[in-house]
């Protein structure tokens, strides 16, 4: 019997030059344990486990990854690239002038 899938709302999105060189230079990787470049950034929300509290993740991926989850959840693989919206953390540190570029 297949698992139930418990994430909705995936999204991904292609990484603009200036993030994709900025992870490059802080050697964020592919999550996917591939050590390739960075190309994608994926997010989703989920349920966890028997408490029923709503999560959300974000992880970066490399072209094939990339690719492999667009498939996986029916997306359309992005071919321009978008920023992402900042989260309320890292807009509050911005206004710190903490926050480095996104």
């Amino acid at each position: 019997m297949p698992r139930e899938n418990k994430s909705w709302g995936q999204t991904i999105r292609l990484m603009t030059e200036d993030e994709q060189a900025r992870y490059r230079r802080l050697g964020w990787d592919c999550t996917g344990k591939c050590e390739q470049p960075a190309v994608y950034e994926t997010a989703y929300n989920y349920i966890t486990g028997r408490s029923g509290r709503v999560g959300s993740a974000r992880r970066n991926a490399c072209t094939q990854h990339g690719k492999k989850f667009a498939e996986r959840h029916n997306l359309e693989l992005p071919t321009t690239p978008t920023t992402r919206e900042k989260t309320a953390m890292e807009q509050a540190l911005t206004q710190l002038g903490i926050g480095g570029a996104s």
